[in-house]
């Protein structure tokens, strides 16, 4: 059985699903990356371009940074759809 997260910008920040901090986002993606990665699993980001935004979406463009910093300390396995097909 292969372990695989979805992780998508706007189901954590919009008020009409998790209406999460950018703080609590980033808590939420690391313990994510933590079971993949303890059952050896597949980690999906999906982050959008409005994101970068700062209206609307203030503090989510440095999730973004440091899910990607976070991602390469753990030696993780990077690659594009694009890479993988």
């Amino acid at each position: 059985m292969v372990h695989i997260t979805y992780i998508m910008d706007g189901t954590l920040q919009n008020p009409n699903y998790r209406g999460l901090s950018p703080d609590e986002g980033f808590e939420v993606i690391k313990n994510h990356i933590k079971t993949i990665k303890k059952y050896n699993g597949i980690f999906t980001f999906l982050w959008h371009n409005s994101s970068f935004d700062p209206v609307g979406w203030q503090g989510w463009k440095e999730v973004y940074e440091n899910v990607m910093e976070y991602i390469s300390d753990q030696n993780a396995f990077v690659a594009s759809g694009r890479e993988i097909i």
